[in-house]
């Protein structure tokens, strides 16, 4: 995979990537051991094929996936409307394997 280093932060940045938010971080906490990261966006580099001809983010081309928790329930959400539960991106990445 080929990357080049952030004249910025240092970082590598991977080609691969329609979208790169490259941050400095400001402070890490842990709590309940879980880490909360904040950091500030240095410089937000976006693949052509995601903006329009203004310039503006086409929402409907980019699709992450966000993981969610708390303590009822934890899941992955999308831009969209679409939700799936805690587990079953390795259970579609099994079955594709050929792995039960």
């Amino acid at each position: 995979m080929h990357y080049e280093i952030s004249e910025r932060t240092q970082t590598p940045i991977l080609d691969a990537c329609p979208l790169v938010l490259d941050c400095r971080v400001d402070r890490i906490v842990e709590e309940d051991g879980i880490c909360h990261i904040f950091a500030k966006i240095l410089e937000r580099l976006v693949a052509p094929e995601l903006l329009d001809e203004k310039g503006h983010f086409k929402n409907q081309l980019f699709a992450p996936t966000y993981f969610m928790g708390d303590g009822y329930q934890r899941v992955y959400r999308y831009l969209d409307k679409r939700v799936d539960m805690k587990g079953s991106f390795i259970k579609k990445a099994r079955k594709k394997d050929g792995k039960n």
